[in-house]
């Protein structure tokens, strides 16, 4: 079958068209793939996201610059090495999980290690004649007076008991131990047990202050 002229000319022209526009297209990819790698005259960083939570616990997303120190650091070895901002980002982005990861560990080990302390001590004032009694029997009742006395003189720290890991250390017990063996349940001094005046909670906590 022949093509007339008309024919001839239609499919010459669609054929030009299809490699102007393959051509076309594979410029576009080179130049695509050039602008990944330009290196820029600076670098711009995403912001962190970071989250939290509030009292509610409902979860709080909040997003910041980057520390400083560490943005400048990257972006001065991302330039050196032709980096583009893709791949300073990136780079970026890696270090900022290094250091993360670094401080949840040392975190960790932290607790870890208090733990094992608190663990310690408290093994140590159960075995203690004085806090534990005899094999230990006395412990806990002792810690309860401890405790009514924590309350009663140092409240602001009874309140974040939690975050005086101290206050398990025997000696510390100890002196709250003779501090609440001179009050009653109910909050008042009992009196017949040494000077009508009671010492200084605080001293008799510690009796190494002046």
């Amino acid at each position: 079958m022949s093509l007339n002229a008309d024919d001839a000319a239609t499919q010459a022209a669609a054929a030009a068209a299809a490699k102007t526009t393959a051509d076309a297209a594979a410029a576009a990819a080179a130049a695509g793939d050039k602008d990944k790698h330009v290196v820029p005259e600076s670098y711009t960083f995403a912001k962190v996201k970071s989250t939290t939570k509030d009292a509610a616990g409902a979860e709080v997303v909040t997003e910041a610059d980057a520390p400083k120190p560490i943005v400048d650091e990257v972006a001065a070895y991302a330039k050196a090495n032709g980096y583009s901002a893709k791949q300073a980002q990136a780079l970026l982005d890696r270090e900022l999980k290094l250091i993360n990861d670094a401080d949840v560990a040392d975190k960790k080990a932290q607790a870890d290690g208090l733990a094992a302390l608190k663990k310690q001590w408290t093994d140590q004032a159960r075995a203690d004649k004085e806090l534990g009694g005899e094999g230990g029997a006395a412990f806990d009742a002792n810690i309860a007076i401890t405790k009514r006395a924590l309350a009663k003189f140092f409240p602001e720290i009874e309140k974040d008991a939690n975050k005086h890991p101290f206050l398990d250390h025997p000696q510390v017990l100890k002196g709250l131990l003779k501090i609440g063996q001179l009050v009653s349940p109910d909050g008042e001094f009992v009196a017949g047990k040494g000077s009508d005046t009671p010492r200084d909670a605080a001293k008799t906590l510690f009796p190494g202050m002046n």
